[in-house]
């Protein structure tokens, strides 16, 4: 009977390593909502993945709303003509950015609370009365009755646009500080892999198969362990508890369709640059009298037993990386 013959050839010889993967926005960023831990939500205006945009309004607690505004910080006081401070300048230029009439400055004015007035009323709120003054100046007759900025009507945000990864509680629910959550990154894919051990690194080259949808062919820009809440913990490489624990962040160099966050999927990780090397079929190694591998090589009708050390296995196929005496690509080896 005519034996199976092959010949050791060059080749890619790579073991993929594999694992699953998750489509979230990167780097989200919980909104919190000051003082409103019991208050109840009557309405909803976000969905996940909408896009949010400052001067929008996230939600509204008791018939107020909370509107977002891009500013480094949320307020920590109800805020009325004559009040001055960090707060007044970040709410003033947040609104001079929107095109409302406030002027320059950390001092809020008669006129600049017209301009505030006028943004929540646009938005179909009236603001309140305040008492008196805040934040410690000298109360003047025609401020007494002027209106007040509530610390719960509106949120900083330092970046946006944002797209929303949780749009938060639902009308009739209590408002939950931190419930809502943004982001300004771009998808990315969460992975967990077959070995907890395998770190993902840039210019790796990915095969994600959504499940149910067409591979997709990426290559790995960044990676970084992912925290309990799926923000990065650490640089590429990094290990730790996290690292195994929570799996890993990957962004792409390919952009993600927002359309498919959330879409879970096999994920198959190569090498960036794959080496060719000697390789043989897997049938075509046999144990030899001392127990180490062996192939057979066949010339001319000879056939020649040859000792050889094995490397990476892929498929079908197992990488030769020494053999005496030496086989080359090309040469013919017997299969069993």
């Amino acid at each position: 009977m005519t034996q199976a013959t092959a010949r050791a050839e060059m080749r890619v010889v790579e073991a993929p390593a594999l694992g699953r993967a998750t489509v979230v926005y990167g780097s989200p960023a919980k909104l919190a909502l000051s003082g409103e831990e019991s208050g109840v939500v009557t309405r909803t205006f976000l969905s996940k993945g909408a896009s949010v945009e400052s001067g929008a309004t996230a939600i509204e607690v008791v018939g107020h709303p909370v509107v977002v505004l891009q500013a480094p910080f949320s307020p920590y006081r109800d805020i009325a003509v004559g009040s001055q401070g960090p707060d007044v300048k970040v709410l003033k230029d947040a609104l001079a950015a929107l095109g409302y009439g406030v002027s320059v400055g950390a001092t809020m004015s008669a006129g600049d609370m017209a301009g505030v007035s006028t943004f929540f009323r646009d938005r179909g709120y009236t603001l309140p009365t305040a008492a008196s003054n805040a934040g410690g100046a000298a109360p003047d007759k025609a401020a007494a009755k002027t209106s007040t900025v509530p610390r719960t009507w509106w949120v900083g945000m330092p970046r946006l646009p944002s797209r929303v990864v949780a749009p938060g509680p639902q009308a009739g629910s209590t408002a939950t500080s931190s419930a809502i959550s943004l982001t300004s990154g771009a998808p990315q894919l969460k992975v967990t892999m077959a070995d907890a051990g395998r770190r993902i690194t840039p210019g790796e080259n990915l095969t994600f198969t959504p499940d149910g949808k067409a591979p997709l062919s990426l290559t790995v820009a960044s990676s970084a362990a992912a925290g309990r809440d799926g923000a990065t913990t650490g640089d590429e490489g990094s290990s730790g508890e996290n690292a195994t624990d929570t799996g890993q962040l990957v962004t792409t160099e390919e952009p993600l369709d927002p359309a498919i966050v959330d879409a879970v999927g096999k994920l198959t990780v190569g090498a960036a640059d794959p080496v060719q090397s000697l390789a043989v079929p897997l049938t075509a190694i046999r144990s030899g009298a001392s127990g180490r591998p062996e192939v057979v090589r066949r010339d001319a009708g000879r056939d020649q037993r040859l000792t050889v050390t094995l490397g990476r296995q892929g498929g079908d196929w197992v990488e030769v990386t020494a053999s005496s005496p030496a086989l080359k690509a090309g040469e013919t080896v017997v299969l069993h």
